[in-house]
């Protein structure tokens, strides 16, 4: 089965996607008008506090914090040391810092041992090589904050491409340019429509946030989040003609199924407590077993209890934000009740209607109107909306419509 990454560089949302066939697996971004660090980062930290009870430091990352802990002695408080960011600020929570970094591209990895090694994409040429190394130097001597000067994009396409990959897709010829200088000829990188990777990588999305899977045969999946933890109830339904341990049986397998595609996909992690019927509890071992197989994509995970009544808990990686706080924040009724979408993931999606009825129509005049929330992202000098005028000139125009402050849909087109 080929497996594709996919590549949007957009100055409002840079997204991502893995397709392994016909089907997104898993998606990542980078949020240029968010102050968060992104996973995998290198950044020069100042130690500002030691806590001897969790053998842990605090640092400073130039305006969001970090937390580094591990055994052995810390650097001392006041200390200037390269980092790497391991799990991104989440919940209030800071970001995850180690100080043994390691900078990470598609074709070499370097670390403070100053080996170059193999990236993902297999082994580093001379110039990959030469490239990794003065990224790191620069990286040595950087001033408090971010320090590599790898572009995002790349980090993403790095970070899908763990597991290999046979054909990279991006949405303009700079990008491709870019990519191409960081894999040269090791894999194909070509163009496609920008529109449609848009649309085709926000249906995943909806995808992926929806609360309820409904599966064949009348069962469904529920889905609810927390900070605390994600609960999942499989509701047997209706399945007429068979026995109730049977249709049990068959809802678990096609219940786990459709579990482990939403689990990669939404970012699911941390404590993941599921209510199985317990007509489909053969015995703990084995349901243990199965979940195991079925959350394994996640990482290294752990079922630390079954119980024969149907309940089960499984403990699973949280590098990062879920994909629902990632593109979702509280508040009105929203795509999901409680939440509506976060100001660049509604401002993103504003401009692609906009771009979308504009491609549609070759004659068309249209106004986006926008909520106030929205704003800062289509001024007449924001890049997202000088890229459309590059395009389409005169035919569109952007107005701030204040009635559409507090819609669950802060935007549209007319």
């Amino acid at each position: 089965m080929t497996r594709t990454i996919l590549l949007d560089d957009h100055p409002v949302l840079t997204r991502a996607a893995l397709i392994d066939g016909d089907e997104v697996v898993r998606l990542a971004y980078h949020h240029p008008h968010r102050p968060h660090p992104l996973r995998g980062s290198l950044y020069r930290a100042k130690i500002t506090d030691i806590d001897t009870r969790l053998n842990a430091a605090y640092a400073d990352l130039s305006g969001p914090g970090g937390f580094l802990r591990r055994k052995g002695k810390l650097p001392p408080s006041g200390s200037t040391v390269l980092v790497e960011i391991r799990r991104e600020p989440f919940g209030g929570k800071a970001a995850e810092i180690s100080d043994t970094p390691v900078l990470r591209l598609p074709m070499a990895t370097l670390g403070s041992d100053g080996e170059v090694r193999s990236g993902p994409l297999g082994d580093p040429s001379d110039g990959m090589a030469a490239k990794i190394g003065e990224l790191w130097a620069t990286a040595q001597s950087a001033p408090l904050g971010a320090a590599d000067n790898v572009p995002p994009i790349i980090r993403l396409l790095t970070e899908l491409a763990a597991n290999g990959v046979d054909q990279i897709d991006v949405t303009s010829p700079r990008t491709r340019s870019l990519v191409q200088s960081f894999v040269g000829d090791r894999v194909s990188v070509d163009v496609v429509d920008a529109i449609g990777a848009r649309t085709y990588m926000m249906d995943a999305e909806e995808d992926a946030l929806r609360r309820q899977i409904d599966l064949p045969g009348g069962g469904r999946v529920i889905i609810d989040e927390t900070e605390a933890l994600t609960a999942i109830d499989l509701d047997l339904g209706g399945q007429g003609g068979q026995s109730v341990k049977g249709a049990a049986d068959k809802l678990l397998t096609a219940a786990l199924q459709a579990l482990g595609h939403h689990a990669r996909l939404a970012d699911l992690g941390g404590q993941i407590v599921i209510d199985v019927p317990r007509g489909a509890i053969s015995a703990p071992k084995i349901m243990r077993d199965r979940l195991t197989r079925t959350f394994r994509p996640l990482g290294r995970i752990s079922v630390p209890a079954v119980t024969p009544e149907g309940l089960g808990v499984v403990i699973a990686p949280r590098p990062g934000p879920t994909l629902l706080e990632r593109l979702t924040t509280p508040s009105g009724t929203g795509i999901r009740a409680g939440r509506v979408l976060a100001d660049d993931v509604a401002a993103m999606a504003a401009l692609h209607t906009l771009e979308t009825a504009l491609a549609d129509s070759r004659t068309a005049t249209l106004t986006l109107a926008v909520s106030p929330r929205l704003r800062h992202f289509v001024t007449k000098d924001a890049p997202a909306l000088s890229q459309l005028r590059e395009t389409y000139g005169p035919r569109l125009s952007v107005r701030v419509d204040e009635a559409l402050e507090g819609e669950d849909i802060p935007y549209h087109v007319n």
